[in-house]
């Protein structure tokens, strides 16, 4: 169950590992051989979303859109996504379809996991499509039958990591095909301060933050 940490691969960096791996299984969960030319669309911008994007990244992957619905993300996300959309205000389908060329993403990353997610999802994605859930839901998944037949959409499960899959990001991670990751860091704070800057405000503003970075060593938080 241990992995040897590169030298180059700093500890705050060693933190974002596990939850990278799952964003690694996730993309490989697609089984696509070749990303040069695949567009994809992924909904939900929080912290699984975002990683899953810097993954594909590393992948290859050229054009990706994020449908999110929270401000803060959203404006985070335009430094890493080809295009981001507010699904309140706008019309995802019509804009993934006209972002890639009247088609539609090849390939749909569900991080959301609400009905609203996969109904969104399932109108976007073009004929012949994959739709790879990675969120956990709180109720039962219903499909949106006329979609899934008409389209003939493939849906894969992808539950966490293996142990291939951690691997394999401490390697990627230590070539440095993770462009931007630190910025997946809202916050650094002290373990004396884990209960207020921490839990409760994860609680009750969780929407400002992707993950909070916890450390026992309080001159660390200077440098």
């Amino acid at each position: 169950m241990l992995h040897v940490l590169p030298n180059n691969v700093p500890l705050s960096a060693a933190a974002l590992i596990e939850p990278l791996a799952t964003a690694h299984h996730a993309v490989k969960a697609a089984r696509i051989a070749d990303w040069a030319d695949i567009n994809v669309l992924i909904i939900g911008g929080g912290p699984v979303g975002v990683m899953t994007l810097l993954a594909l990244r590393a992948q290859g992957v050229k054009k990706i859109i994020v449908s999110e619905q929270t401000l803060a993300r959203r404006e985070l996300l335009s430094g890493f996504a080809d295009l981001v959309i507010n699904p309140f205000e706008e019309d995802v389908p019509k804009l993934c379809e006209d972002h890639t060329g009247g088609v539609g993403p090849d390939v749909v990353y569900d991080c959301a996991g609400i009905p609203q997610s996969i109904e969104s999802a399932f109108k976007a994605i073009r004929v012949g499509g994959t739709h790879v859930n990675v969120a956990v839901w709180e109720k039962p998944m219903v499909l949106p039958m006329w979609d899934f037949l008409f389209k003939d959409i493939s849906i894969h499960p992808a539950l966490a990591y293996n142990d291939q899959d951690f691997s394999e990001v401490v390697q990627m991670l230590s070539e440095g095909k993770f462009h931007g990751y630190e910025k997946l860091v809202s916050t650094k704070i002290s373990l004396e301060d884990l209960v207020e800057k921490g839990f409760e405000e994860l609680i009750h503003n969780k929407d400002a933050h992707l993950k909070i970075l916890v450390t026992p060593k309080l001159d660390s938080l200077r440098k």
